[in-house]
């Protein structure tokens, strides 16, 4: 991704929540699961910038 990215990461073991926002151009994503675990929260940083990008692209059709 370009440019910077600000986000938290906050679970309890069991549940999982990010909150991002590309600095560049304010796309911010949101997204919470109920199981989390070490290979969802591994995949935290890439799932979040792929759904900011896949919403940048939704935008762009329009």
């Amino acid at each position: 991704m370009k440019g910077a990215f600000a986000w938290h990461v906050g679970g309890n073991g069991w549940s999982l929540a990010t909150l991002g926002r590309s600095l560049s151009d304010g796309v911010v994503v949101f997204w919470v699961s109920d199981h989390a675990g070490q290979k969802l929260g591994d995949a935290a940083q890439n799932l979040t910038e792929g759904i900011a990008y896949r919403a940048r692209r939704a935008v762009r059709r329009r």
